[in-house]
């Protein structure tokens, strides 16, 4: 696989099944999880309905704290296969979907399932990487993963426009073979000396005896909350911007996507290295200042801008994942990983689920414009959050 030699012999393998899978995933997110939403809109699913859909990715968040309790006393490679594994086997139900409630149950469901091994992804991330070279492996992945979803969105855009608006009932239970593919390969990856604590009460909140550590992590999840808030509410507004106002085809929405995973691309593969030489944080407050932007691009309701705005996206999102995901598990101990974790998605859940509804609402009460400009403020206030989080890492003792 490609970059393998810049690794330890011993993560070469893990390197190799790790990008298999990435892009695997890659197939699976650009010709079924990008159309999913657009696709309900287009078959009849009402603005409740498309709230709903764009917040079921968090809904399995939602209980990621206890997903960690279990996961953190037994094996984690389990809690990653099983429920990702079964989560997209549903899409193969999509086949007998006849209309817009049934098909909201599978996403939110799949969704659901999806969310119970990401806290134990956490933890096999820390134990099968070097701490030196983890973020510059997790950039490489994820951009074989965003260079098979640029295809995916080309292809699987043009064919649910060819075959008509009914085909997504042929070709999401097609692209969910490669979800499966990707989570079968990722199983091949062997973690040694897993580290696997005693099995203890649940206490949902208890992170870390360290208090400085504690209170890096909580201005990082206020930060992200405010931002994440706020992108989040814009969701169903966007989708609903481009099929109701713009009303663009399944291939211009394919080449924005496109156009999304092409900048995420580059960015994985900058962000990767610079995170891993430098620090997480000057990448996270780039991502957000680019993230504050999307929202006023998004008030011109053209494709110019649009493309723009894509493009801002990927390069901030490569950012913010990569920045919070490596500052988060680089603070913590093996043992307290899946804690942390697990807040760190329950979190986003809580955002994800009430988010999207909120911004359906704010559209109804004051308008598509001023809804995006909400989402402006709060990347704002999440931006001057993450510039306090900076001065108390810069005052920690020692």
């Amino acid at each position: 696989m490609l970059f393998g030699r810049r690794f330890p012999f011993y993560t070469k393998l893990v390197y190799h099944y790790d990008s298999q899978a990435g892009f695997l995933f890659g197939l699976y997110q650009g010709s079924v999880l990008c159309f999913l939403a657009v696709v309900a809109r287009k078959i009849g699913s009402s603005s409740l309905q498309i709230a709903l859909i764009t917040s079921a990715l968090f809904w399995g968040a939602l209980l990621s704290l206890f997903w960690a309790h279990l996961s953190s006393s037994r094996r984690k490679m389990p809690f990653v296969f099983w429920p990702k594994v079964i989560a997209r086997g549903l899409m193969l139900l999509m086949f007998f979907v006849t209309g817009s409630f049934f098909y909201c149950c599978l996403v939110l469901l799949s969704y659901i399932l999806e969310g119970m091994g990401n806290p134990a992804y956490g933890g096999i991330m820390k134990e099968v990487y070097p701490e030196r070279k983890r973020a510059e492996a997790m950039g490489y992945v994820r951009t074989f993963m965003y260079g098979a979803m640029m295809l995916a969105t080309l292809l699987f855009g043009f064919l649910l426009d060819h075959f008509g608006k009914e085909s997504f009932r042929y070709l999401f239970p097609l692209g969910s073979l490669f979800g499966i593919g990707a989570v079968l390969s990722f199983r091949r990856i062997r973690i040694r000396r897993e580290k696997i604590s005693l099995r203890h009460k649940f206490q949902p909140l208890t992170l870390s005896p360290d208090l400085f550590k504690k209170r890096r992590f909580l201005l990082l999840e206020l930060s992200l909350f405010s931002i994440g808030f706020g992108s989040l509410l814009t969701m169903p507004v966007y989708i609903i911007l481009l099929v109701d106002y713009l009303k663009l085809s399944n291939f211009i929405i394919g080449t924005l996507s496109f156009s999304f995973s092409l900048f995420a691309l580059a960015g994985y593969f900058f962000w990767g290295r610079y995170v891993g030489e430098k620090e997480p944080l000057s990448a996270l407050r780039i991502s957000f200042l680019l993230i504050s932007l999307l929202p006023l691009l998004y008030t011109f309701k053209s494709l110019g801008p649009l493309f723009l705005a894509v493009a801002f996206h990927g390069i901030a999102l490569s950012a913010w994942d990569l920045g919070s995901y490596n500052y988060i598990v680089g603070i913590a101990r093996r043992e307290e990983v899946q804690n942390f974790m697990g807040l760190h998605y329950t979190l986003m859940g809580i955002r994800g689920i009430i988010a999207p509804f909120v911004g359906v609402k704010l559209m109804g009460k004051i308008g598509l414009e001023n809804t995006f400009l909400v989402s402006f403020v709060l990347a704002i206030i999440g931006f001057f959050v993450l510039t306090r989080l900076k001065h108390v890492q810069n005052n920690l003792p020692g």
